[in-house]
């Protein structure tokens, strides 16, 4: 048989179930209460038209009133998490965001923070969330980089976009060809196209000088110069992919293989320097 309790028991155990729901209830009304005051107050100073520094004053007193309220039930900043970052410097990120632990979520502004993380060197995009109750979330992607820039005695990292960054780790320079010249940065991105489509120059490529920002040299692997034209550098490289896979041109005693001219290959030897002896005895 199901007992069924007095109508004092039952009373104070309804009591007990209300009070938690109660005081969350009470919380919430609060802050929903300070948020309406504070817009009252904004208002009636724009009403009367205070420009001055009571008005500011006003406007700074509603906006504490509101952050008061979110921190009075738990809506307050206590975690920060920053995903899709790998040369971006996380302190840098996280500066960006101008925002402390425990400060409002609710007045925390995610479009201006995205802007700010925006200009951090390596961030090409960037995406800032709140995930209530207490979560700031940013995603970051980051620019692909190609090549190191030098200008004068500066080196800087160009993306595939050719836009340079200023700061780089060694070892990520370590691991990239070289870019020289005036206008290389910009043009970069059309050499990148034409040797993503031939990998095995790519791979081989060690520095791309711009001359006279109109055509590129490439420096490959074991020293060998390779000159392209001005315009068809596309078609200069097929020549030297078929030279390669025919003769093994780049692994021959080469200095410079000069394609400036269709149709008309020219090739610079190697200079040797004869040993110290024979240069004595033929002097």
């Amino acid at each position: 048989m199901a007992s069924v309790k007095s109508g004092k028991s039952k009373a104070k155990a309804s009591r007990r179930r209300k009070s938690a729901p109660g005081r969350r209830l009470r919380r919430w009304t609060l802050a929903l209460a300070a948020v309406a005051v504070s817009g009252v107050v904004v208002a009636a100073a724009g009403g009367f038209g205070l420009r001055s520094f009571a008005s500011a004053a006003i406007g700074d007193m509603a906006r504490s009133a509101v952050d008061a309220g979110f921190r009075n039930i738990g809506l307050t900043v206590q975690d920060v998490t920053v995903s899709g970052r790998r040369n971006a410097p996380a302190a840098e990120i996280l500066a960006a965001l101008l925002v402390e632990r425990g400060a409002s979520m609710m007045t925390f502004n995610t479009e201006d923070a995205r802007a700010r993380v925006l200009d951090v060197d390596w961030v090409e995009d960037a995406q800032v969330k709140r995930l209530f109750p207490n979560t700031i979330r940013v995603t970051v992607k980051e620019r692909t980089p190609f090549a190191v820039w030098q200008k004068s005695d500066h080196s800087y990292v160009v993306d595939i976009k050719g836009k340079t960054i200023a700061q780089a780790s060694a070892s990520v320079m370590a691991q990239l060809p070289f870019l020289a010249g005036v206008g290389a940065p910009e043009a970069a991105p059309k050499l990148l196209a034409m040797l993503e489509e031939r990998p095995s120059i790519k791979s081989r490529l060690r520095v791309a000088s711009r001359i006279g920002d109109r055509r590129w040299t490439l420096k490959l692997d074991g020293g060998v110069d390779v000159m392209l034209p001005a315009s068809g550098a596309g078609p200069a490289l097929d020549e030297l992919l078929r030279l390669e896979d025919t003769t093994g041109i780049l692994g021959r005693d080469i200095q410079v293989i000069d394609l400036r001219i269709p149709d008309r290959l020219t090739l610079r030897a190697r200079s040797v320097k004869k040993p110290k002896d024979e240069r004595d005895e033929n002097s």
